[in-house]
């Protein structure tokens, strides 16, 4: 992995997109999902990296309240 990015990536959500892509190149068509099935993951992976995001914002505006 790239350094430049290495701190910035999460490891669970970098395995199940590089999982997603497998399947997506896979010689069997019987293998690979349907477009759907792509874009519902990807929406869920997407999902919970903003609910994350969002949460850091909170929590980071929590601690200055504090302070």
């Amino acid at each position: 992995m790239d350094e430049r990015i290495s701190k910035d990536v999460n490891i669970t959500e970098l395995k199940a997109v590089a999982t997603l892509a497998k399947q997506c190149v896979s010689p069997s068509s019987q293998n690979r999902p349907k477009m759907r099935e792509v874009s519902q993951q990807l929406l869920r992976l997407g999902n919970k990296r903003q609910s994350r995001s969002i949460k850091m914002v909170s929590d980071h505006a929590e601690e200055a309240e504090m302070t």
